[in-house]
């Protein structure tokens, strides 16, 4: 899937949390159509299907990532479109990662520290994944009426060969 719908919550404001919306929006399977002021408005947007994900960037932001500190955003989505989710959250996942290692490193070139000896600033971006719980359908509700048509399936089939083996045993066949 491509231009998937997401929300995103910057508390920062900065100037390098709106780089990494613009690396996020640039990717071919997100689509940025929202800019929302607070999570609490995330979860009525994902139950009413306007988004499928929300990314939120806390605040200071900007400032740890320049201090060299690691740094955690958060991605929210709705288990309802599964694949949808998966499409996305792997790209913002390698998005931030591939960010927060840039900035980080320069960050560490500018204090003098070698970036080939300092390896925390590969991974300076943590992604904290959280799901909404959907108390109206789970995956036995999907899954249970699908495995029991499978089930009596096989059984019908099974009875049938079954019996077509007995009338062939029988010769019964030749009688009809």
């Amino acid at each position: 899937e491509t231009d998937i719908p997401i929300a995103i919550v910057d508390y920062d404001k900065s100037v390098l949390s709106r780089q990494l919306i613009r690396d996020i929006n640039s990717h071919q399977n997100v689509n940025v159509t929202l800019a929302l002021s607070n999570e609490n408005e995330i979860k009525t947007h994902l139950i009413a299907e306007a988004i499928h994900a929300a990314v939120i960037i806390p605040s200071e932001f900007e400032k740890n990532l320049k201090y060299g500190r690691r740094e955690s955003i958060k991605f929210i989505g709705t288990p309802a479109r599964l694949l949808a989710i998966s499409d996305i959250a792997l790209p913002i996942s390698q998005i931030a990662s591939t960010f927060g290692g840039k900035i980080t490193a320069g960050a560490m070139m500018k204090k003098g520290v070698p970036v080939t000896q300092e390896t925390s600033y590969a991974q300076s971006i943590r992604i904290n994944f959280q799901y909404l719980n959907n108390e109206y359908l789970t995956y036995g509700d999907l899954l249970l009426p699908s495995l029991l048509i499978v089930i009596l399936s096989q059984i019908i089939i099974i009875g049938t060969a079954a019996s077509q083996a007995k009338e062939w045993s029988l010769d019964s066949w030749a009688n009809v």
